[in-house]
Order: C-alpha cells, then structure tokens, then sequence
C-alpha cells in the first residue's frame, strides 16, 4: 500500500506562496495547509504515478492517498477509476469534529449527530465512484472509545485529542511492559494492562476481541456487506445509528445504541422474521419477533 500526501506546487508557487500566507497575532507559526495540499498540478502527477509505476506491472496493487481537508466531489475526482490516480482516499472529516479548524488540541466538546452526519455522507457520496476508507481511529488519533464513548467513561478535555492516548505500549498480557518490551518503553505503561489485555480478550467469549472477529467472519460470508446499497435510517437521533444495506437478493439491517440510556426503535413489519446475525447482548433474540429489533438482522 503507497501512502500520498497530495501537493501538486511548483517550487515558484510554493515561494510565492510562503510570501502571502497572512500572519496571526500572537502566533509564531501559521497554518497554511493550501500551501501544500491539492496543487494545480496534483492530478496530474498522481496519473504520471499510476501509469509509469504501477500500470502494465505484475501483482494487485492498492494505492492510497492520505488527504487532509478533501471534500467528497474532490474525493471521487482522486479515485475515479476512470481517471487512473489513486484507489482510496483517507480522509479526516469525521475525526475532526470535535477540534477547532486552526488547532486540533483545541477540543470543541463532540457532537454525536455531526459526527453521526459526517460518516453518512461520505458513505453516500462515494457510493457510486470513488471508494473511502472507513475507520475509527489510527496512529495519530485517540482512541476511539476515549474520545467518542460514554462521557462518563471518556477521557476529559485535551486528553480527549491527544495522540499519546493511542500510542502507550501495546499491552499483549499482564506480564511486565504487558509484553510490550523488556527495555524501558518511551510512554508510561497504562496500569490497567493488568485485566485489560490483549491475552485476556482471545479467549473471553463476549470479548471486544471476540465482536471484531464475528464482525469480520461476517464480511467475509455476506457480500451485502460489502456491495450493498447504503441508506440511512433515523438521520437526525444522536444516539440511534441506523443503516440498510440491500443487494437484489438480501437485505441487511444494522442497529446501534451509541448513548448509556436503553431505546425502543421502531423498525417496520418488514423485519418481524428476520434472522439475527450479530448483537453483543446477552438477551438478544436469534429472530425478531416484532417490529422493535436487535442489532444487525437480515431480511429471509
């Protein structure tokens, strides 16, 4: 996988644009991302890339362009097949709702249903050409479950968008650095490392590590997961994320609850019969027996 930060300048454009980004009052240092993002040029050296490195070469290739502050029309434009740049866009709107625009340790407090909005319009707008990645979080983000969980269980303020969150020693077991190394590690080992491990998850039935591999089994057996058509369902709830996906031959139903408070959702007749393929908890129906439903059901 090739990893692309998107420029596109000439060095004389670069120059002149050095000489009038605007300064800041109090500000040593400026941002001036247009200095160096989504250039003139930059299509056109993506394509140049594409076809004199990877064209006509043996082997299945996937290329990936990292691109900060894309719009989705500008995405489609990056991973149109027909136009031979990159296959894949990481982009970064959904990560960055809850930071200001000007400094991301400037934590804004986190709206649910903007970030709830983000995701859906992405999965839209690049439904038919283009293709984006999907992610919660990565080496430069927080972990997910401080930064977007239950406010009684996240991480408060500054913490909440700080990277180091997310780069503590890896803990493999309980053992000393949790298995991590037998040096002295860069960041403090967290002391929860003691029960929550990756050791302990494996063979934990109701394990978060158990959920992952249900879920990646069943995009491995259910092509709707994968080519199915997304619509969204109950847009506008903050803490109900809802969605179909529908091939000719199946349709798939899937239900979050993303709040600490129990809800009843109405879902239709439709999936009264519908089979239950995932849900994470205990009492959940194997079938839907009315038209309140658990969490991923497909439709016989």
């Amino acid at each position: 996988m090739r990893i692309l930060r998107c420029g596109g300048w000439e060095a004389r454009d670069w120059l002149r644009f050095q000489d009038d980004t605007p300064a800041v009052p109090g500000q040593r240092f400026v941002i001036a991302f247009e200095g160096f993002a989504h250039g003139p040029r930059v299509h056109d050296y993506l394509a140049e890339m594409t076809r004199e490195v990877f064209a006509g070469r043996d082997g299945q290739f996937l290329t990936v362009g990292e691109i900060p502050a894309v719009t989705p029309e500008e995405a489609r434009h990056y991973t149109d097949p027909a136009r031979g740049e990159v296959n894949m866009v990481f982009q970064f709107e959904h990560v960055s709702v809850d930071h200001s625009p000007a400094n991301k340790f400037d934590y804004l407090g986190l709206d649910r249903l903007v970030l709830k909005n983000a995701l859906y319009r992405w999965q839209e707008a690049l439904a038919e050409t283009g293709w984006n990645s999907l992610y919660w979080g990565n080496h430069d983000q927080p972990r997910v479950v401080s930064r977007f969980g239950d406010e009684a269980a996240a991480l408060a303020g500054l913490a909440r968008i700080s990277r180091d969150n997310a780069r503590t020693p890896m803990q493999w077991d309980a053992g000393p650095n949790p298995g991590f190394t037998a040096g002295d590690p860069w960041l403090p080992v967290n002391p929860n490392h003691a029960w929550l491990n990756a050791a302990a998850q494996i063979d934990a039935p109701d394990s978060v590590f158990a959920h992952y591999r249900a879920l990646i089994r069943l995009r491995h057996d259910l092509p709707v997961l994968v080519d199915g058509d997304f619509t969204a369902l109950l847009a506008q709830d903050p803490q109900i994320w809802a969605y179909t996906r529908t091939t000719p031959d199946r349709k798939l139903l899937v239900i979050a609850n993303c709040g600490r408070d129990p809800r009843v959702v109405e879902i239709g007749r439709e999936w009264t019969t519908a089979d239950l393929l995932l849900g994470n908890l205990p009492d959940t129906p194997t079938t839907s027996t009315s038209d309140h439903t658990p969490p991923i059901l497909t439709s016989r």
